[in-house]
């Protein structure tokens, strides 16, 4: 991933790619240069939002779960994907880091969801063009001369020699759509191809 796709993303799910990346076996200064990102931008975007590095567990957490780490460290024992507390009477309270990275994965989800919309919403003036373009050329003997508006209206006489049978069609549509010059017409003509095969 570069930096561009990175920023792009929300802060949330630059967090979930970062903690998925360092649970991979990346350190944070090797994932931050692949990225081309300072580590201290990535600490203080990630500080903003409330999440902090965290040695131990090598990956970024909330602030009040650092302070519940630190508080139950003592009485916190590990095993497979478990943490075991003794803390009230002997009585095993077992939390389950499953639960987390569902809630991980559904916040990655909609992250990358936003993000589409992002684009989507960035692109819409593409998209509407796009669309537009698709009506004009779904609608025969629909021709958009707008276009030759952007350029000066001088013209040039030039000599070419073209294929007859494709001249005599040519003259047949224009002799049927008088609403055209054929000079706007040759001119849409080259303006469509110069733009599909630049």
């Amino acid at each position: 991933m570069d930096r561009k796709k990175f920023d792009e993303m929300s802060v949330k799910a630059q967090i979930n790619y970062v903690n998925s990346k360092l649970e991979t076996g990346y350190t944070l200064t090797k994932l931050c240069k692949k990225i081309q990102i300072g580590r201290s931008t990535v600490r203080k975007r990630f500080k903003g939002k409330g999440y902090e590095f965290n040695k131990d567990l090598n990956k970024y957490i909330g602030y009040s779960k650092v302070d519940d780490i630190i508080l139950t460290a003592k009485n916190a024992k590990v095993l497979d994907n478990t943490h075991v507390n003794k803390g009230y009477s002997n009585n095993l309270y077992i939390t389950k880091q499953l639960e987390e990275n569902r809630v991980a994965e559904r916040e990655c989800a909609y992250d990358v969801e936003d993000t589409t919309l992002d684009k989507l919403y960035k692109n819409t003036d593409d998209i509407l063009k796009m669309l537009e373009w698709w009506k004009n050329k779904s609608i025969k003997n629909s021709i958009d001369i707008s276009r030759l508006n952007n350029y000066i209206n001088k013209t040039k006489t030039r000599s070419f020699n073209i294929n007859i049978d494709i001249l005599d069609k040519f003259v047949r549509y224009c002799n049927k759509h008088k609403e055209y010059q054929q000079t706007d017409l040759i001119s849409i003509a080259l303006l469509d191809f110069l733009d599909k095969y630049k």
